[in-house]
Formats: structure tokens, sequence, C-alpha cells
């Protein structure tokens, strides 16, 4: 239940420093030359740009699409949170909080402007635009890629144990002293006979007695 009072805290986090720095960087940037203004100094600055597609800029002037498709995914990634919460484990569940943070976040602003607001673009590359969001879905994206591949690697060694465990030769004094032993039902059977036999000299004795 904590880790879940937790999940949800980091959720409102990220979503409130979204929407929080998407709109002060909108009206810092508001009167400023061009709308962009220095923020590190060889590595990022600051530019107001309204995008109308996907995170980095991607799929332009689709915003109803992108809006559609956003909201069964993170419909999607939402109840799969909720239906599996007590089974996933808790390193799974983190990349698609991060996910599913970001892409609320983007969604709110295509629902509320028609158009998602950027702000963070590197000094040093040629790289799209982006904002609080986008940064939250790639990290997301990146540990989710991460964890399934690790799990598939982990499965992959489990299964070659289990298999390897198969074709294992047993101990070779455990086969011989199984072997050695008599069988359950042989037992009884060879018990029942003697009985048997013992019966019939008892009564043969007790006749010619």
């Amino acid at each position: 239940m904590l880790y879940i009072i937790l999940e949800i805290m980091l959720f409102g986090a990220i979503l409130s420093l979204d929407l929080w720095s998407k709109h002060a960087a909108a009206a810092y940037l508001a009167d400023k030359p061009f709308r962009e203004a220095p923020l590190i100094d060889g590595f990022m600055d600051l530019k107001y740009s309204q995008n109308t597609g996907a995170s980095w800029g991607i799929f332009r002037d689709h915003t109803l699409v992108l809006t559609i498709f956003t909201a069964v995914a993170l419909a999607g990634v939402l109840i799969f949170l909720i239906l599996r919460r007590k089974k996933d484990k808790k390193l799974l569940r983190l990349p698609l909080i991060l996910i599913l943070a970001g892409g609320a976040g983007n969604l709110v602003d295509r629902i509320m402007f028609g158009y998602v607001r950027d702000f963070l673009r590197y000094t040093f590359i040629d790289f799209p635009i982006f904002n609080v969001a986008d940064a939250a879905i790639t990290v997301g994206s990146i540990g989710l890629i991460v964890y399934l591949i690790v799990e598939f690697f982990r499965e992959a060694k489990t299964l070659k144990k289990a298999k390897a465990g198969e074709l294992q030769t047993s101990n070779p004094d455990e086969i011989i002293e199984t072997i050695g032993s008599p069988q359950p039902e042989r037992a009884d059977a060879a018990k029942e006979t003697k009985k048997s036999k013992d019966a019939e000299r008892n009564g043969n004795g007790t006749k010619y007695g």
C-alpha cells in the first residue's frame, strides 16, 4: 500500500512540475526576443515552441489523432497498473509511472490548447525542443526497455538451468538402492503369499493331527 501511495505521489509530482514549468516558461519568454533565453551556457537554453505533433516534434499537425491515441494508450497503462498492482515487480511499475505522468502532461496541453508547449533546447547538438513530460516519457521508455531485456536474459538463464537439471544424471547409489529395494506392490504380494502358505500349513497340521 505504501508503494502505491509513493507511485501516486511520483505521478502527481511529475505532472505538476510539467504543467507548472510550461506555464512559467511561456510567461517568462513572452516578452523575450524570438521567445528564447539562455539557461545553461553551452548546454541548454529556453526556446518557446508550440508543438502540434508528438514528443520531440514528430507527427506535426496531427493533434486530434495524437490526442485520441494518447488517451487510449494512457488508459491502457493505467488499467494495467491498477489490475496488476499486487503482481508486478516494482522495477516494472516505475518506468510505467514515468510514461503515464509524461503522457498525461502532454495530453492536458493538447486538450486545453490544441498543441504541446515545449521550451527546453540543447545548444551543443541539433535536437528537437522538448519539455519535462517528454523527458519523463523518454526516461521511462529507456527504463522499460532495459527492464525487459534484463528479464528476458534472466528467464532464459533460468530455463537453461531447469533443462540442465532435468538432463543431469541421478546419483548412482540412489539408482542401485532403488533397483535393489522391492516395490511396494511386490512386497505386499509376497506377504500375502507367505500368509496363505502359513495358513495352509497350519490347516494341514490340524487335519492330520
